[in-house]
């Protein structure tokens, strides 16, 4: 049996914060040694992060198993039942409560039950650890953000590589943006694929449509330009794709909902941060890319 926890010296948190660390730690129970997990009902949210081996969780009526690279969680209010059922089971767990510990379980939507996703990231548990260790404000500001880091990776999932279709429609885009009659439609034919193929390839993986895509990226493209305050709205436009200014501007106005003139040099642009621009190694497109329709 191994374990490892620290707890917060004081019964509430002191900063003014959406998450308030608890307690974090890192147990590893042999089969048999669950009589070291104390049943208790607990009143503040808990994250469990499987490492190694399996345990089983009880909740009413409800049970489930953690596995490694899962993530499961008790929720404010729940009688705490776990068991190990492998001859070793490694797992990290971290609690936390808030005055709106309610709308982090909405907004983060989670969910009591298993959810796949990457190894655990044991780094950010011996972080939180030893900013647990000190009681500073500054500490508990910074455990804070390290516990949202924690419950972000747990709700992002497994992380997938980009299919070939995105990597080829995402380095195109970005090597013939500027030419104002470069559109879906010729993208579909270098790449060899049907319309409605990647639309549904680039929309489920991106999250817009691929015409949104390129729209975007060109706006993009034309508020850097735009920012650096070297050449006029006409030259902008023509060399970030648009026939013409007044079809330049409109775009701009709709996507982001002010004119052109109006961008400043701390504008921030928000739609493609998750996306791109980005360095892509140039995609075999050779013979139509081999890519199905």
């Amino acid at each position: 049996m191994f374990v490892k926890r620290i707890y917060r010296p004081f019964q509430r948190g002191r900063i003014n914060a959406p998450i308030h660390v608890r307690s974090t730690g890192h147990h590893i129970f042999e089969m048999g040694e669950e009589y070291h997990i104390r049943k208790l009902r607990k009143y503040f949210l808990e994250l469990f992060w499987g490492v190694k081996g399996e345990g089983v969780f009880l909740c009413g009526q409800k049970q489930w198993t953690l596995k490694p690279g899962e993530v499961c969680f008790y929720f404010p209010g729940d009688l705490h039942d776990i068991t190990p059922v492998s001859p070793e089971w490694d797992y990290y767990w971290m609690g936390i409560d808030s005055k709106d510990i309610d709308a982090i379980i909405k907004s983060f939507h989670l969910r009591r039950t298993p959810v796949e996703t990457e190894a655990c990231p044991v780094e950010l548990f011996a972080l939180l650890y030893e900013l647990m260790s000190g009681s500073s404000i500054q500490n508990e500001y910074l455990a804070g953000a390290c516990a949202f880091e924690i419950l972000t990776r747990a709700v992002m999932g497994k992380r997938k590589n980009l299919s070939r279709e995105l990597e080829a429609f995402l380095h195109l885009v970005s090597e013939q943006y500027s030419r104002h009659d470069f559109g879906v439609n010729e993208i579909c034919e270098q790449l060899g694929v049907h319309r409605a193929t990647i639309f549904r390839k680039i929309k489920n993986e991106c999250g817009i449509a691929p015409s949104e895509y390129l729209i975007s990226y060109r706006v993009q493209k034309a508020t850097a330009l735009i920012q650096q305050k070297e050449l006029g709205m006409e030259q902008i436009a023509k060399m970030t794709g648009f026939s013409s200014l007044n079809y330049f501007t409109k775009v701009v106005r709709r996507t982001l909902g002010v004119l052109p003139r109006d961008i400043t040099s701390s504008y921030h642009f928000p739609i493609l941060d998750k996306f791109g621009p980005k360095t892509l190694r140039p995609p075999d497109i050779s013979g139509r890319a081999g890519f199905k329709k």
